[in-house]
């Protein structure tokens, strides 16, 4: 029996598709913070201390996680697939790890790019993934500006901003970019769903109108 483990490099890849996807879900949400804004709007004392002590709060559960796992970051950037092969076979025999059969990985690894991960690997990916999915909500209340949208509006936002996070959220367990497999696909439906939604959302506000010139003599 075969199976298919993650190697560094493949952990490397996959890694950097999700700093990639990272950076572009921050880039996204301070972009919609601050969409369709009201024209000369700002937030009372108290909206303004919640977005303060919420951007403070996403960052402290952050950065919590990350430190209780420096460790397992530390294993997933230096171990190779030979360290989770001697794992898996030892748990194996102690009766900690049952494993599946041939049919069950040959068709889970149809369509694999990246392999199964280890321990390390898994916490590793979920752990940045985490983190720039909290960035993401601190660059969104950061930058956010109240809209002149009604109920209907408000509540799409709700479900686009929702879906757009478990679309970035399903990024570790993706064993390929392919359509065809099934964590891409469910990946790809929460983007759409994301999409319709914030373009749904969408309302044009009024342009103010230009200042009339100053006359310099006065």
């Amino acid at each position: 029996m075969s199976t298919n483990y993650m190697t560094l490099w493949q952990f490397y890849t996959l890694f950097a598709v999700i700093v990639a996807l990272g950076l572009g879900f921050c880039y996204v949400m301070y972009m919609l913070g601050k969409r369709n804004p009201k024209l000369g709007w700002k937030p009372g004392k108290i909206q303004e201390k919640l977005m303060w002590w919420s951007f403070l709060g996403l960052i402290f559960c952050a950065g919590i996680c990350s430190y209780g796992e420096i460790d397992r970051i530390t294993n997933a950037f230096s171990s190779d697939a030979a360290e989770l092969i001697y794992n898996t076979a030892e748990d194996a025999i102690s009766g900690k790890e049952v494993l599946p059969d041939t049919q069950e990985i040959e068709a889970t690894l149809s369509n694999d790019w990246w392999g199964l991960r280890n321990e390390s690997q898994k916490t590793t990916l979920y752990l940045f993934t985490g983190f720039f999915m909290f960035f993401g909500w601190c660059c969104y209340l950061g930058s956010f500006i109240a809209s002149p949208v009604g109920i209907g509006k408000r509540l799409l936002k709700i479900v686009g901003y929702s879906a757009l996070t478990f679309g970035y959220i399903l990024t570790p367990s993706l064993r390929s970019l392919n359509p065809s497999s099934s964590e891409a696909g469910q990946m790809y439906i929460w983007l759409i769903i994301a999409a319709v939604c914030i373009v749904l959302s969408h309302t044009r506000t009024a342009t103010p109108p230009p200042l009339p010139p100053t006359n310099s003599h006065e």
